[in-house]
């Protein structure tokens, strides 16, 4: 596996869980032109932010057949709304992520307001890992008690 983050808690959960066994785990951000993304069977990214977004389509465009690859990605507010709703480049990135050949999309929103107001995961999984990171996040989402049927908060969304 590589996996990537740039800040320092994950990076260390990250060497916690799979440090020592022979995995690739860098603190920067990834570039689509390394070997390690090129060359791992699971590739995960955690970019701070969409800037990174240029990069990640050419890894998910470029990425070998059966490499199985996992993107954590913030959901931004749009602050010029009340209440806040996500902002064009969190919509713009889960698009143009389901224009790409098996690519999925889950985004979760947790929150009414603040910087990041939710998450999206983009993957390209086989059909047992996509439903089982499905139901991982139905439990998050359950655990941390994000459903409120009666406002705009709810319960994981699913892009096909």
């Amino acid at each position: 596996m590589a996996l990537w983050d740039i800040s320092p808690h994950p990076i260390q959960s990250l060497n916690n869980e799979f440090g020592g066994e022979g995995h690739q785990i860098f603190q920067r951000p990834a570039t689509a032109d390394e070997p390690d993304v090129q060359n791992a069977n699971f590739v995960f990214i955690d970019p701070p932010d969409k800037s990174h977004w240029a990069v990640i389509r050419q890894i998910l465009i470029n990425a070998p057949a059966k490499q199985a690859i996992l993107v954590w990605l913030p959901v931004a507010a749009n602050t010029n709304t009340t209440p806040p709703s996500e902002d064009r480049s969190s919509e713009d990135c889960r698009n143009e992520s389901l224009s790409l050949p098996g690519v999925r999309v889950s985004k979760v929103r947790w929150a009414l307001g603040g910087r990041t107001i939710g998450c999206q995961l983009v993957y390209r999984l086989n059909e047992s890992a996509s439903n089982a990171l499905r139901a991982a996040v139905d439990c998050i989402v359950l655990a941390a008690d994000w459903i409120d049927d009666a406002g705009p908060l709810g319960a994981a969304h699913y892009d096909p």
